[in-house]
């Protein structure tokens, strides 16, 4: 069992046992030592649960991941094939990352965004247009938009409510491809092949004709130019495709992007961008 839901069962479980003692009965029953254990064991769970809140892969039952803070807030993350990481932060500012903790602000606000392999920021404002960067300059693309990824091709998760989230769409230079199925996340890998997550967070993926059920859950979905899969688990763990199921790598996150470098991560409460080097990732 993941160590934040183990700590949460185990403070639920303290707090039922708190409300019990209430009764006389319970009173004469449990000594001031047991009080005193319940006590001791509930101040530590809810340490722990708090660590995982604000720090990210540090709560002692955490697996021992390293992930490097390299920015302080963030709605999104993208990050392209050649390195470019950009985030939209406060006031759906939009942020391009330089290095260390070094980020610079980039022309236009977004509310979602997606980098071409050569870096170029392909965004969803607030009223859900899509807009991608060229020329020094803003284009407008037709049509609208939940969720936008840029691998092959141009993804889209559409604002046309369907059975399992919203249609999905693919660019074919001129017009939208509706693909069969419907989701809420989006991610495409370098052959255009997209990975998607429907409202029950359910994982598929496109097998050419169809989408194809993969096992495990997810709120959040991130390919890399390699193929290498990532999700935020419903969780907020960061978890890897092996091929078969998928590894744990910690963290407490909201969104996740995957470049050359490795994965980089939102904080589940916005407050901190996080980079996995390949180091850590075994």
């Amino acid at each position: 069992m993941e160590c934040r839901m183990q700590c949460k069962m185990q403070v639920k479980r303290w707090r039922n046992w708190s409300l019990k003692a209430e009764t006389k009965t319970e009173r004469l029953v449990l000594s001031q030592a047991q009080h005193d254990k319940y006590l001791a064991n509930f101040s530590n769970l809810l340490n722990d649960l708090l660590k995982c809140h604000k720090h990210p892969g540090h709560c002692p039952k955490c697996p021992k991941i390293h992930w490097k803070k390299i920015g302080t807030w963030a709605y999104d993350v993208a990050a392209s094939a050649r390195g470019h990481i950009m985030v939209v932060g406060k006031g759906k500012s939009i942020w391009s990352y330089l290095g260390g903790r070094r980020w610079k602000r980039f022309p236009g606000v977004a509310r979602r965004i997606a980098l071409s392999p050569d870096g170029r920021p392909h965004i969803i404002n607030a009223h859900s247009q899509i807009w991608y960067r060229h020329g020094g300059r803003y284009h407008k693309i037709p049509g609208y938009a939940m969720d936008i990824s840029y691998g092959g091709r141009i993804t889209i998760i559409g604002t046309n409510v369907e059975t399992y989230g919203f249609g999905i769409y693919q660019w074919m230079g001129r017009h939208w491809k509706k693909l069969p199925g419907s989701g809420t996340q989006v991610s495409v890998d370098y052959h255009g092949r997209p990975w998607i997550v429907n409202k029950y967070h359910y994982i598929f993926r496109w097998a050419g004709r169809k989408f194809i059920h993969v096992p495990g859950k997810a709120i959040d979905i991130g390919v890399g130019v390699k193929g290498d899969v990532w999700i935020i688990g419903t969780n907020h763990h960061a978890y890897k495709w092996t091929g078969r199921g998928w590894k744990n790598y910690g963290g407490n996150f909201r969104r996740i992007d995957v470049g050359p470098k490795g994965p980089v991560a939102t904080a589940w409460n916005h407050h901190g961008v996080y980079l996995l080097s390949k180091q850590e990732i075994k």
